[in-house]
């Protein structure tokens, strides 16, 4: 089995824990998760099955979408409702505050990641390290934020808002820099995935259909091809004759222009993602078994 399931990944999991269900469930080894997902969220969770795996680096995960509801006057460790309070604010802003500042917060920007993140530091998960009581320093790293809005107020200090943004924002951090903007507290009590480029939650499955889609024997109709995802890529179909040699490492002649990744396909199946320089076309990435 090879290609990718989109899961909506229930609160209180972990992404690993869902790799280790749907490896159990499928009774497949390899298999990986897309793009981290806090266990506080729910949300899409592209999982690759199979030779999936090594399209990683080729995936357009850049595009993010969320919808996250900030609670204001409390600041807690983590910045999501299950951490240990902090401070209390109590200033709760209005809608109309909270719209006239949208605009510092849009574009490209620079956002310092939480503490309680899945960030290296040292050869260590910046939330063991925070954990611990360890001393460290997170630096700001640039993203960017392409639109905010308010969709609604949910309670006396809650607001709801939809956000899309680029592959490595955090959502916690940009509720705590609102809110200090606003000069107040705020943590993060509701956070959902809606989409993660290609992977969109209107085409997700839970864990529970996983399983009865297992059951069935219908898991197969749920499995995304592997160039799917990948469609943003050029397409180049070679001849039958020289699928051996291209898979060998082989390049073949070309009239089309240089290009650095490719889409490959022969006998009109998938093989890989190939680059092209100087007129000769070369497998980098081999699918093909």
């Amino acid at each position: 089995m090879n290609g990718y399931l989109n899961i909506l990944k229930p609160p209180g999991m972990t992404s690993s824990n869902v790799v280790s269900m749907v490896r159990r469930v499928l009774q497949i080894k390899k298999v990986g998760h897309a793009g981290t997902l806090d266990p506080l969220a729910a949300g899409v969770l592209p999982i690759m099955i199979g030779r999936a795996t090594k399209m990683f680096d080729y995936l357009n995960l850049d595009r993010k979408v969320y919808t996250t509801e900030f609670t204001f006057g409390l600041d807690t460790n983590t910045q999501d409702i299950e951490g240990e309070v902090l401070g209390r604010a109590d200033k709760i802003p209005s809608e109309d505050d909270i719209r006239c500042i949208f605009s510092r917060f849009t574009g490209d920007i620079l956002q310092t990641p939480p503490k309680i993140s899945a960030i290296s530091i040292n050869g260590k998960r910046a939330y063991q390290l925070a954990r611990a009581g360890a001393e460290f320093e997170m630096k700001p790293r640039a993203v960017t934020i392409y639109s905010i809005d308010m969709l609604r107020k949910t309670g006396e200090k809650s607001y709801l808002f939809r956000v899309e943004c680029s592959k490595g924002t955090y959502i916690r951090s940009l509720c705590r820099d609102l809110a200090a903007e606003l000069g107040t507290y705020a943590y993060v009590s509701f956070l959902i995935r809606d989409k993660s480029g290609y992977f969109a939650i209107n085409e997700s499955i839970t864990l529970e259909q996983l399983e009865m889609l297992k059951e069935s024997g219908e898991i197969e109709k749920y499995l995304i091809a592997v160039d799917k995802p990948i469609g943003h890529f050029s397409e180049i179909h070679v001849p039958i004759e020289k699928q051996s040699a291209v898979l060998n490492g082989a390049g073949i002649k070309t009239s089309d222009e240089d290009i650095e990744n490719t889409r490959v396909y022969c006998g009109g199946e998938f093989i890989g993602i190939g680059s092209i320089k100087r007129g000769y076309l070369k497998i980098k990435k081999k699918f093909h078994e």
